[in-house]
C-alpha cells in the first residue's frame, strides 16, 4: 500500500511527455506530483457530437465541422505580421481555418491536402466568409471517425500551457499510474448512495462517455462529480474526527497557583472587568485539566481580550 501512494508521488517532472520545462509552467498551478495531476479535474466541457454542415454555421456561437482540406497557406496583414490559411470544404460550403501563431512547414505535413478533419471553435464571418481562429482539430479516419472521444474536456491552464499538451499528459497519467489509486475502504464503500469505484469517477472526468449529459458535465452534477465529493467529505470527517481524537490525549496540567500567573496580575495597570474575570477563570479551569485546552476567546475590538 505504501508502495502504491509513493508511485502516486512521482514528480510531475518524471512523467512521460512532461520534462524540466514544462514541469515548471505545471508548478506555477501547484501541479508537482502524478497525484496533483490526477486531480487536476475539468472545469467545463466541449461537445463536439453536433456536427453542423458548413452552409448552416451560426456566427458567433462554438460550432463543430467536417471538412476536407483544400489548400493551406501563409498570408500577409501589413508588412510584417503573417497569419496562416487553411481552406475547407465539405458538400455544403467553404470555411476558413485561422492562425496567427503557427510553424508553416508543421501545418502544411500535419494537413496536406484532401486530409479529413473534425472542426470545433468559435465561428465568426469576416467579408461573408466563415472563419474558425485557433480551433481544436482533430484528424479523422478514412472512414471519417472520430480518432478520440467527442466530448472533450476543458482545463484550468497557465501561460504557455495549450489543452492538448494537458489532455496528452493527463492522458499518460491516467494510463500508468491510475491502477496505484487507492480506493476508498471497503466498509466506507458500502454506505455511499453512489456506487462507484473512485478510479472509475476520476477516469470518466478526464474522459466522459459518449452519451454523458453535456449539461451535468458543465454543472458538476454527474455521479462522477458526486463521487469526488463524497470522498473529499468523507476524508475532511475523518481529519475532524482525527484532530478530535488527539485533542482528548493526555497533557501536563498548569496550575493557578503559579507564581508567573500571580506576579502578571498585579502588573496590570487596571482592574479586571467581571466578563474578563470570568473568561479567564474558564480558561484557568481548561489549563488544569489533564487534556489539551481547545478554546476560542470571542470578544469585540477593545474589549480586553489580549
Amino acid at each position: 500500500m505504501i508502495q502504491r501512494q509513493e508511485n502516486l508521488k512521482t514528480p510531475v517532472q518524471y512523467l512521460k511527455g512532461v520534462g524540466p520545462t514544462l514541469s515548471l509552467r505545471l508548478d506555477k498551478m501547484q501541479i508537482k506530483t502524478v497525484a496533483d495531476l490526477l486531480w487536476h479535474i475539468p472545469h467545463r466541457y466541449t461537445d463536439r457530437r453536433n456536427i453542423q454542415p458548413i452552409q448552416k454555421i451560426i456566427p458567433g456561437v462554438f460550432q463543430t465541422i467536417i471538412g476536407s482540406v483544400v489548400g493551406g497557406a501563409p498570408k500577409r496583414l501589413g508588412a510584417r505580421k503573417k497569419i496562416y490559411e487553411i481552406l475547407i470544404k465539405d458538400e455544403t460550403g467553404l470555411a476558413l481555418l485561422i492562425f496567427f501563431h503557427f510553424k508553416e512547414d508543421y501545418l502544411q505535413k500535419k494537413y496536406p491536402v484532401g486530409k479529413k478533419l473534425l472542426v470545433h471553435g468559435l465561428c465568426q464571418t469576416f467579408r461573408s466568409q466563415f472563419q474558425f481562429v485557433h480551433p481544436d482539430i482533430e484528424e479523422l479516419d478514412e472512414e471519417g471517425k472520430h480518432l478520440s472521444h467527442p466530448i472533450l474536456p476543458v482545463y484550468p491552464l497557465t501561460e504557455g500551457l495549450h489543452q492538448k499538451t494537458m489532455r496528452k499528459i493527463i492522458g499518460n497519467a491516467l494510463e500508468k499510474f491510475l491502477p496505484f489509486l487507492e480506493e476508498t475502504p471497503l466498509a466506507v464503500h458500502k454506505t455511499m448512495q453512489v456506487k462507484l469505484s473512485l478510479k472509475e469517477a476520476l477516469y470518466a472526468l478526464h474522459h466522459p462517455r459518449e452519451n454523458a449529459s453535456i449539461e451535468e458535465l458543465n454543472e458538476h452534477e454527474t455521479i462522477w462529480h458526486q463521487r469526488m465529493a463524497y470522498d473529499e467529505l468523507f476524508y475532511l470527517q475523518l481529519g475532524l474526527q482525527m484532530r478530535k481524537s488527539i485533542l482528548k490525549e493526555n497533557a501536563n496540567p498548569l496550575m493557578q497557583s503559579s507564581p508567573i500567573y500571580e506576579k502578571a496580575l498585579h502588573l496590570l495597570p487596571f482592574k479586571l472587568t467581571r466578563s474578563q474575570e470570568v473568561a479567564l477563570g474558564e480558561i484557568i479551569q481548561d489549563l488544569q485539566k489533564n487534556i489539551p485546552m481547545n478554546r476560542l476567546l470571542e470578544g469585540d475590538v477593545g474589549s480586553g481580550k489580549t
